[in-house]
């Protein structure tokens, strides 16, 4: 601006009005600008190919530049950010994750939590790596309203040691005044059990549903152990009660007359009388969807971490890996299915059928696929919510997100049975002989069940492969393949393959199909076709 009205000869109101048209990209008002800067600048001056050059020069800055002071400021911040992050890991990232949780979608802040499993710790060498900060889920005697670094009880404070916990505010249902009172009665020490917690916290502020979100969020799990959440679920009412009746008999100066003169219950003082009520434990699926529910994704796992040998060998990619994929593209990827909605066509060749859409997740993120009529005639009975399933198709970019168009279905716990190219066995002969199993009577053996396997494997669904047997010795490997041997890698054969090489070898179902693209018919002249 000054360029322009000391050298231009251009009024300071009129510079400031060209600098703003330059970064709105108003070609009109710039190239009226470069006129009368070439003008002015001449008049003092300097030659008319020389001011065209620098009003191109302040062009290219305006468009994006900063001052020296801005950009001193920002070299400053990113130093102090890279300082912290280098020295202080687990700080930094505890307010990383308390900053980006606020306002943002769990899909977009929770990358932050993978950064936390990656970060190294000051004290990390390639000889003694020491990498990943454990991000826990909340605890009634460890969070704080935010979420905080916490150091174990034989842990030195330092900063190569600790781990992070999720605030309480993090629990979907606890309000900032359940959360000051929870802070409040913590005060006096850690809570014993869930009816300590009712008799010292203001039931006021802490109503039935509070407690039923800090218990799906595993907040009581310290105190009661993981399995202990459905019976804690249904004590939440007995156990309030009792604390009712402590805060009357407090009130009342019942507290006074057989306590002392004490009128508050402390974390020494009072009873926590109540026992939890003896009920089933939820199983692992139902804990882990009440946990989604209550701090909006899996903290403490996740449904398909069973499954993630099979996902990570059978699927081509995961869900946020289907962005940096083409149109068209084929591709196979796992997930958990949250949701199903069917769709009745409306235009088509076959108006009136049902198709549908749906959604799954994994730990990266959840995507939107589509079954059209025939895949859903096929496939419809296998999309029930909470099943983790694999998903074969194609990549749909005809919308803002990219979506997979579904070919297959694939219930998980058949995917290998369908999706393997190929299964290897190998063999260690040092293992052999150590454990005293010779490796003939071993490929025997092998050869064997795998022949019986061939035999019945026309009562099975799935694709048939070929086996490869290889035997490692110290100085080669050695491929003993089964002639005119294809089974079907189904979870049945893997066990009793893994069970006879237990030990001395391995098996691995050997991934990598992908459903083939369809041919389309090619256009022909009508002349051709007569023809």
């Amino acid at each position: 601006m000054q360029v322009l009205h000391h050298l231009g000869s251009i009024p300071l109101r009129e510079a400031y009005s060209i600098i703003k048209a330059i970064s709105k990209k108003k070609q009109d008002v710039i190239n009226g600008a470069r006129a009368a800067f070439v003008k002015g600048a001449g008049e003092r001056g300097m030659d008319a190919q020389q001011a065209d050059a620098l009003f191109n020069l302040v062009l290219r800055f305006a468009g994006y530049g900063f001052n020296k002071s801005h950009s001193s400021g920002y070299a400053i911040v990113a130093y102090q950010t890279a300082y912290l992050k280098t020295y202080f890991p687990a700080q930094y990232m505890s307010a990383v994750l308390s900053f980006e949780s606020q306002a943002r979608k769990i899909e977009e802040w929770s990358v932050y939590l993978d950064e936390c499993r990656r970060a190294p710790w000051p004290d990390h060498e390639a000889a003694r790596p020491h990498v990943g900060i454990e991000v826990r889920p909340p605890d009634l005697n460890l969070s704080q309203q935010d979420f905080a670094v916490v150091f174990g009880a034989d842990e030195p404070r330092d900063a190569c040691h600790g781990h992070i916990r999720f605030g309480l505010q993090a629990i979907k249902g606890a309000g900032e005044s359940a959360i000051r009172a929870i802070l409040k009665a913590r005060e006096a020490g850690p809570f014993r059990d869930l009816f300590d917690f009712c008799e010292r916290c203001d039931m006021r502020s802490v109503n039935k549903a509070t407690l039923e979100a800090l218990v799906k969020a595993g907040a009581f799990d310290g105190l009661h152990g993981l399995d202990a959440r459905a019976s804690l679920a249904a004590s939440i009412e007995e156990a309030m009660r009792s604390g009712q009746r402590m805060a009357s008999d407090a009130a009342s100066g019942q507290g006074a007359l057989f306590g002392g003169f004490d009128a508050a219950p402390t974390a020494t003082s009072g009873g926590s009388a109540g026992a939890l009520r003896k009920v089933a434990p939820w199983d692992r699926l139902t804990t882990l969807r009440f946990e989604k529910e209550a701090l909006g994704f899996h903290a403490s796992g996740h449904p398909l971490d069973a499954w993630k040998h099979v996902i990570g060998s059978m699927c081509s990619c995961d869900i946020v890996g289907i962005a940096s994929r083409g149109a068209e593209e084929p591709v196979v990827v796992g997930g958990l299915l949250t949701r199903v909605r069917q769709v009745v066509t409306q235009k088509g060749k076959d108006p009136g059928r049902k198709m549908a859409v749906i959604a799954i997740e994994d730990a990266g993120g959840s995507m939107e696929c589509v079954l059209f009529p025939d895949q859903y005639a096929r496939f419809g009975e296998l999309l029930q919510p909470d099943r983790v399933i694999v998903l074969a198709g194609f990549v749909d970019r005809s919308r803002a997100e990219p979506q997979v168009k579904i070919d297959h279905v694939i219930p998980i716990e058949d995917a290998t049975a369908h999706l393997a190219k190929g299964l290897e066995i190998r063999l260690d002969a040092s293992l052999c002989a150590a454990a005293d199993e010779p490796v003939a009577p071993m490929l025997q053996m092998l050869s064997g069940a795998l022949r019986q396997a061939a035999g019945s494997m026309a009562a099975l669904q799935g694709r048939p492969v070929e086996v490869s047997v290889i035997v490692e010795f110290p100085e080669a490997e050695v491929v003993h393949g089964v002639a005119g041997c294809r089974v079907v890698a189904t979870n049945a054969l893997l066990h009793k393959l893994h069970g006879l090489v237990k030990g001395v070898g391995s098996v691995a179902p050997i991934g990598g199909w992908l459903p083939p693209r369809a041919e389309r018919p090619r256009w022909r002249s009508r002349e051709a076709i007569e023809a």
